[in-house]
């Protein structure tokens, strides 16, 4: 990173501290990605701020800091001298902090010569690195900015500090972090592509979101030191047992400038205006400044962007011709052809004066765009609001190259709407450019990988269009060789919904060797495709872990939809499926993770006194049709059970309980409150075997009523867990183990959920590197005492070496009211090995007790 002077000495100690950051090792054993989700979240402790709360699930657009170090170098760092020393600025005497920054300076080192550092941690653990001193006008400084990360080891460590023959260094202590804290696990490289950080501090599986800012001056008036961030973009985020996650970030398309990452916990309360206030919040924040070369970066794509009202991108030639409907497919073969013309995309040619263009100039739900932005000064962020058919906006950052021009990339998903789109192209200087295009309903089946160069850190969806209602189309995934000749890796099944359409995480990509690929599609009216030589419903290709080869690419925009195409633009017919637009940028999925190897323990599980409800009833599946694994349908005894009770107490009595004593991993305890004040606060604390304090609350409703859950993931610590807890008057301490599990489970975290939370599902119990199928179910009605599920999504996994695995859902699109049924099968039998429940915005109590049950019936 190249350092210069400059009147704004806080940019440098910026940039410096970013050069100070080093990677830190992820210290969960299963913990999932981080992941995109929508701006709910459940409930959790308020993080210090100003009346009227801005939640959260709703990063403001605009955030403002204040109390922030202001932007010069302390007088300590300034007094110069010959003697070659390394001084602590902002060492507090009680020790410093992971997630805050403090400042240390080596004087006494020439202008422009390298000063080498070394960080010791308390077990030996060393990191190096380099910076330039500086000369500020006359003194010569090197100033690191220090901020240690989540897993960095409590105790006594040591910066050392060296220039040829001299050496200087400080010790200090690391004490224990006070809460929430985000920070870059490795240096910000010159002309970055990726951003990645850490968070610590979170809930045990808790959620939080992470916020993107570009940071500016903040308005006049504002104290000292003071700046303000314009929203980007935001990723909601799902904590480990730990309370930690990682996430990366592409940054390829961010123009040079300061940005601000945010950690905003779950339930925070920001202010109006939001406000983040050092020093108290300084850990949920940490700057990062972004440097380009002179010559603008090279383009990539991935967002979209509008024009004037009807100009078109050149189309590529020669493009594909129309598929061709024949009677039916014979099935997915193991291999297959794809010889298709050589091609690549038009290219984004300047303009001058700005304006947007796409091509193809007609297509509908499940085809793709390409766009260019023309016109705008080279270097320059475009800002583009994308305004969708059913009213939804999508934000979109670009970067124009040196000529003016960037590319970019609209994909039509399922529950984005037919009729008019709209984008307006924005930048600071005041260019602006527009375009409005229609987008139609599905004439034809239609497969869209989303992106088409899957990262495989980020991951990727399926979108199905065009399809029969409520059908079942099978999928091949095939590895193209540089001679087109695919070679058959994976076949699965998606069910479409009543619009025969499906959007789903495309988890079968996860773990494939880099390479080009395509996938095809059998399920409705089937075609032959010129180049490719099974019949097929739909197909599309993707670029694993490198770029989408042009003629692909070629193939899959144009395709249908030339002259004498067969696709037809309908106006607008609005779609009633809702399910939210897939965000162009840093969009993250989890995939199944196998489980590290755990300790063996011996354990018995003894009898536990079971709550009471109103005729709780174990539920049974019925029995899947024969062959199929896992079937479309499955039906269970519908639990109409109320609140439970406590053992031994009446329905009005207050008292709070813990059930059961004994928790096999891939199961929950279940604390819960009764005849307490209504709206009161009931709060516990657990603490694990390893002394982690991990506080969870709710509020009582109307009748007092209250519960909480801990879920005993496959991961999970094995042994005694200390819960205490408290409400209206009434206190409670007890215990609870867990142990291994000695039969196949499976728990969803948590079992209640708003629409658009993501939840954890964790199995237990299985045989080692056992192979298994997670098929998850939705409600479809209830009636004579029974509820009717339907497939959604299945997927193939593999238990780790303890027998166990987790993965995360996401509930986008879901409905309040809505039961969702996880089952575990083994591949070719029909009997679900587990099974688990989760509702969207409904409490479950101890409804479909499947794990619960076992707690009790095993041991007696």
């Amino acid at each position: 990173m190249t350092h210069r002077r400059s009147p704004s000495l806080w940019l440098l100690l910026a940039s410096i501290a970013l050069l100070a950051l080093v990677l830190a090792a992820c210290s969960s054993e299963e913990g999932p990605a981080a992941s995109s989700t929508a701006t709910t979240g459940p409930k959790a402790s308020a993080t210090p701020g100003t009346p009227t709360p801005v939640l959260s699930s709703q990063p403001p657009s605009v955030l403002h800091v204040e109390g922030r170090p202001q932007d010069e170098l302390p007088a300590q760092c300034l007094k110069g001298g010959s003697e070659f020393k390394l001084s602590s600025v902002s060492l507090p005497l009680g020790g410093i902090q992971p997630g805050k920054d403090y400042l240390f300076c080596v004087t006494g080192a020439p202008a422009g010569s390298p000063v080498n550092f070394e960080l010791t941690g308390p077990e030996g653990q060393k990191r190096t690195f380099t910076l330039t001193s500086v000369d500020h006008d006359g003194a010569d400084v090197a100033a690191f900015a220090l901020r240690l990360q989540p897993d960095d080891k409590l105790g006594d460590w040591t910066l050392a500090a060296a220039a040829g023959d001299a050496k200087s260094d400080v010790s200090f202590r690391v004490r224990e972090a006070k809460g929430p804290m985000i920070a870059l696990t490795e240096p910000l490289a010159d002309n970055p592509t990726k951003m990645k950080a850490s968070v610590g501090g979170l809930p045990a599986n808790g959620t939080a979101r992470f916020a993107l800012y570009t940071v500016k001056d903040a308005a006049p008036g504002a104290a000292p030191g003071a700046i303000d961030g314009d929203f980007l973009i935001s990723i909601g985020i799902a904590a480990d047992a730990n309370g930690r996650a990682d996430l990366e970030l592409d940054v390829a398309d961010l123009p040079a400038g300061r940005y601000m990452l945010v950690l905003l916990p779950t339930g925070m309360e920001l202010g109006d205006p939001a406000t983040l206030k050092f020093p108290d919040q300084e850990p949920l924040m940490v700057l990062a400044d972004v440097t380009r070369p002179q010559a603008a970066p090279v383009a990539s794509a991935g967002s979209e962007t509008p024009a004037s009202p009807a100009t078109v991108v050149p189309q590529a030639s020669p493009l594909p011709g129309a598929p061709a409907p024949v009677q039916a497919a014979s099935g997915l073969p193991d291999t297959l052809l794809v010889n298709v013309t050589p091609a690549s995309l038009p290219l984004c040619t300047p303009a001058s004066s700005p304006v947007l263009q796409l091509s193809p100039d007609r297509g509908e739900i499940g085809n793709w765009w390409l766009g260019c932005a023309q016109g705008f000064a080279p270097g320059e962020q475009i800002n583009v609001t994308v305004q969708m058919a059913n009213g939804e906006q999508t934000p979109l950052v670009l970067t124009a190259g040196s000529d003016g021009t960037k590319d970019f990339r609209w994909y039509s998903a399922p529950g984005e709407g037919t009729g008019k789109y709209k984008a307006v192209a924005k930048s600071a200087a005041g260019n602006e450019a527009s375009i409005s295009w229609n987008v139609g309903t599905a004439t034809a089946p239609h497969i869209l990988v989303y992106p088409h160069q899957i990262d495989p850190k980020v991951g990727s969806f399926l979108n199905l269009t065009g399809f029969p209602s409520k059908a079942t189309v099978d999928l091949g995934l095939y590895r193209l060789n540089e001679q087109g000749q695919g070679a058959l890796q994976k076949k699965w099944q998606v069910p479409t919904n009543k619009f025969g359409a499906a959007k789903v995480q495309f988890d079968q990509s996860f773990g494939l060797e880099p390479g080009q690929y395509a996938v095809i599609a059998q399920g409705g009216p089937t075609y032959n495709f010129p180049g490719i030589d099974v019949a097929a419903s739909a197909v599309d290709f993707f670029g694993y872990n490198q770029p989408l080869n042009g003629s692909y690419d070629v193939y899959s925009l144009y395709l249908g939809r030339t002259e004498t195409g067969a696709v037809t633009v309908a106006q607008p017919a609005a779609t009633p499926e809702a399910t939210a637009a897939a965000t162009p940028e840093a969009t993250a999925v989890s995939t199944i993770v196998a489980e590290a190897p755990t300790e063996t323990v011996t354990e018995t599980v003894p009898a536990t006194p079971a709550a009471t409800a109103a005729e709780t009833p174990v539920p049974t599946a019925a029995a899947p049709a024969a062959g199929q694994v896992p079937p479309s349908t499955v039906t269970l005894s519908e639990d109409t059970s109320g609140r439970p009770s406590c053992p031994g107490a009446a329905s009005g009595d207050a008292v709070i309980c813990l059930l059961p004593t004994v928790v096999q991993r891939g199961t929950f305890a279940y604390l819960m409150a009764q005849g307490l004040p209504a709206n009161t606060d009931f709060n516990a604390v657990v603490t694990t075997p390893k002394g982690e304090r991990i506080a969870i609350s709710d509020k009582t409703d109307s009748e007092g009523f209250a519960d909480l859950h801990w879920y005993a993931l496959n991961n999970e610590a094995l042994g005694a867990y200390q819960v205490s807890a408290s409400g209206g008057g009434k206190s409670f301490t007890g215990s609870f183990e867990v142990v291994k599990a000695t039969s196949p489970h499976v728990v969803v975290e948590p079992r209640t959920t708003p629409a658009g939370t993501p939840v954890k599902v964790s199995v237990a119990g299985f045989a080692p590197n056992e192979s298994l199928i997670l098929a998850r179910y939705r409600s479809a009605g209830a009636g004579s005492g029974a509820v009717n599920f339907t497939l959604v999504d299945s997927s193939e996994f593999k238990a780790g070496p303890g027998g166990g695995a987790q993965t995360q859902l996401q509930t986008t699109g879901a409905t309040d009211g809505e039961l969702y049924l996880l089952e575990v099968y083994r591949p070719g039998q029909p009997e679900a090995a587990a099974q688990a429940v989760y509702s969207i915005g409904q409490p479950l109590y101890l409804r479909y007790p499947f794990a619960w049950a076992q707690n009790f019936q095993e041991g007696q």
